[in-house]
């Protein structure tokens, strides 16, 4: 008999992907009927006002999501709304507007897999995956880890505003492969910070956790997902994981540039793996737990 895990692992299948389409299919039609122009021209209205390049908000991605998601400038930070959802959050920065556009609108951690049951999410940002799985789809809890102090702040106040705090967990410290402290590169954009120091322009310390030893911690009685977007460092989150992967085999989606060690760990542990191309080098790595390992 397939384990319960396995069961859920399979929403992959055609009902999942038809999902997704209708999803695709309904913010492209939001993007082209006045509604969703009246929401786009007021986001550039507001947004006009942080004397940002106009060029920025011309282009497809800027538009689609624009049309999508109301936004609005409210002293130095950035108020999102969902034109079609209750779900309200508070962002530093435009490089939400991407990020956006990445989890609500394309779609990327739930090409293959529905997130769900209990959850962790790897690098959390300022919750915009937690919020679309707590408060959209249902899931039971969502431990996230995010180690920004100024990211995390935000998030704690996402949850507030949407009375998740229920729901999800905040963990402020980087997750990798060893318990510790670490250097966090800080980036111009605050979806970019990372353990690396190729892209930071300065650095804070933070507390290094491996996700094993957290599971041990908090006594969780299963995993069924894991997200993982770390800016370069996702093998070291696998390393870290393992103990828990071999135990309760969670579907694994990561955003990732290391996908021939990312793979190759994944596959010795019993896993299918699905790629879909994203931005660049990066890839969306899906692994779902196969029978014995051979997949579907």
């Amino acid at each position: 008999m397939e384990s319960s895990v396995y069961r859920r692992a399979k929403v992959f299948t055609y009902n999942l992907a038809l999902k997704n389409l209708r999803n695709s299919v309904a913010s492209i039609l939001i993007a082209l009927f006045p509604i969703g122009w009246i929401c786009f021209l007021i986001s550039v209205k507001s947004l006009l006002s942080d004397q940002r390049n106009p060029r920025f908000f011309f282009n497809f991605l800027s538009i689609l999501t624009l049309s999508n998601l109301l936004v609005k400038k409210v002293g130095g930070v950035f108020l999102c709304k969902p034109i079609l959802q209750k779900i309200r959050f508070y962002a530093p920065d435009l490089d939400v507007i991407h990020i956006y556009y990445h989890i609500w609108i394309r779609g990327d951690y739930e090409k293959f897999a529905n997130p769900c049951g209990i959850i962790i999410d790897v690098g959390a940002h300022v919750g915009l995956f937690a919020l679309k799985s707590a408060g959209l789809m249902g899931s039971l809890l969502i431990i996230a880890i995010e180690p920004c102090p100024n990211n995390s702040r935000f998030f704690k106040e996402n949850l507030q505003l949407n009375r998740l705090e229920k729901k999800v967990a905040l963990i402020e410290a980087a997750a990798g492969n060893m318990h510790g402290q670490t250097r966090l590169w800080i980036s111009k954009k605050s979806g970019s910070h990372s353990l690396n120091p190729k892209d930071g322009e300065y650095f804070v310390r933070v507390d290094l956790i491996t996700l094993d030893e957290l599971v041990k911690t908090i006594n969780l009685p299963r995993i069924d997902y894991i997200k993982i977007d770390v800016e370069g460092t996702e093998f070291d989150v696998l390393e870290g994981a393992q103990e828990i992967l071999e135990r309760f085999k969670p579907v694994v989606v990561m955003e990732t540039n290391n996908i021939k060690k990312c793979q190759g760990l994944l596959k010795t542990m019993g896993y299918t793996i699905y790629v879909t191309n994203y931005i660049g080098e990066l890839v969306h790595l899906t692994a779902i737990p196969s029978k014995n390992g051979s997949g579907w």
